[in-house]
């Protein structure tokens, strides 16, 4: 068996309980999985800043899905926003910074 490469959580209702609240015992299950190297994703059907913001709480290195699978935040690339209106859009797509 190979090598566990990184680990996918979602965060509403899996690491978290009801009334919002981290599990603890899943906080430590996430941190001692950072310890060993393996990054950590965090998911949610929230919203990016919210998504960005669990995962500077928590203490995950991977990139924050968001929602609901639309949004993509890479850690060290600056803001979702900064990435958003950084570039020029167009009809064919987008070009790098403006």
């Amino acid at each position: 068996m190979g090598r566990i490469k990184a680990i996918s959580l979602d965060i509403d209702g899996t690491i978290t309980y009801r009334d919002r609240t981290i599990s603890i015992d899943a906080l430590k299950a996430i941190r001692l999985a950072e310890r060993l190297g393996v990054p950590v994703m965090l998911v949610t059907g929230n919203s990016v800043p919210f998504a960005e913001a669990a995962a500077v709480f928590i203490g995950t290195s991977g990139p924050v899905i968001a929602e609901d699978g639309g949004a993509l935040s890479l850690k060290g690339e600056g803001t979702m926003r900064e990435r958003v209106f950084s570039r020029t859009w167009t009809r064919s797509g987008y070009s790098g910074a403006s």
